[in-house]
C-alpha cells in the first residue's frame, strides 16, 4: 500500500515531524512505485538531516542503479560501505553494477565479499552463476545455480539458467530436467518454455519445440521478436 504510506508520511511532515525515517519511507514508497526521481528527492532530504544514515545512502544508490546511472550508484554504495564495512547488500549491488557494465571478473570479487558475510544470500549466489556463465565457465556457473536452488528451492531464474548451461554443453537430458523443474513450479515461466523449445530443436523434436515456443510467445510477446 505504497500510496497510503506516502499519504500518511506527508501528513506527518505537515505536522512538523521532520525526521529522516519519514523521508526514507517516502523515498522507498516512491522507489517501489518506480518514481525514481521523486524517491531521490526524498532520500536526499533524509541524508541532509542525517548525513551518515547508511540505509538511506544505500537506498539512494539503488535509485541511481535503477536509473542506470552507475557512477552515482557506485558513489553511494561505496559511501555506505565507509559507514558500515560488513554490508552484503552494498557489496552485492556493486557486483551488479560490474555485471551490467560487462565486467564479470570485478563482479565476482564484490559478490564473493558479500557471500562471505551472508552465506545464504540467494541473489548473490545466482549472480555469481551469471558472472561465470558470461565468462564461459559453465561448470562453475552450474555450481552456483545449484547452490542458489539449495538456498531457495523456488528460485526460478536459477533453474532456467542451469538449463541453459546444460543446453550449451550439449547435455540435453539434464537441460530438460532443469527446465521442467522450473516449469513444475511455474508452468507459465516463459523464459524456461523458450529455452526448452531450444533444447527440443537441438534434439530435432520440432513438434515439441513448436509447442513450447507457441506457449512462450503467448505469455511474453518480446521473447521471439
Amino acid at each position: 500500500k505504497y500510496k497510503e504510506v506516502i499519504e500518511k508520511s506527508n501528513k506527518l511532515l505537515n505536522q512538523n515531524y521532520n525526521l529522516p525515517i519519514i523521508y526514507n519511507l517516502l523515498g522507498t514508497a516512491n522507489f517501489l512505485l518506480k518514481d525514481f526521481q521523486i524517491a531521490i528527492k526524498y532520500y536526499l532530504k533524509g541524508i541532509n538531516l542525517e548525513p551518515n544514515n547508511e540505509e538511506i545512502i544505500r537506498n539512494l544508490g539503488k535509485c541511481f542503479l535503477s536509473l542506470k546511472n552507475y557512477k552515482e550508484a557506485r558513489k553511494y554504495f561505496n559511501k555506505s560501505l565507509n559507514i558500515q564495512k560488513e554490508n552484503p547488500d552494498s557489496l552485492f549491488n556493486l557486483g551488479l553494477i560490474e555485471i551490467l557494465t560487462e565486467e564479470p571478473l570485478q563482479g565476482i570479487d564484490f559478490l564473493k565479499q558479500a557471500l562471505n558475510i551472508k552465506s545464504d544470500f540467494t541473489e548473490c549466489i545466482y549472480n555469481l552463476g551469471l558472472c561465470y556463465k558470461k565468462l564461459g565457465d559453465y561448470q562453475t556457473a552450474k555450481y552456483y545455480y545449484l547452490k542458489a536452488i539449495n538456498t531457495n528451492p523456488n528460485h526460478l531464474k536459477s533453474y532456467n539458467n542451469l538449463g541453459v548451461c546444460y543446453l550449451i554443453q550439449g547435455d540435453y537430458q539434464n537441460a530438460i530436467l532443469a527446465l521442467n523443474s522450473c516449469l513444475q513450479k511455474n508452468p507459465n515461466y516463459s523464459f524456461a518454455l523458450n529455452n526448452l523449445g531450444s533444447v527440443f530443436i537441438a534434439q530435432k523434436k520440432f513438434d515439441e519445440a513448436l509447442s513450447c515456443f507457441t506457449k512462450a510467445h503467448s505469455l511474453n510477446k518480446n521473447l521471439l521478436n
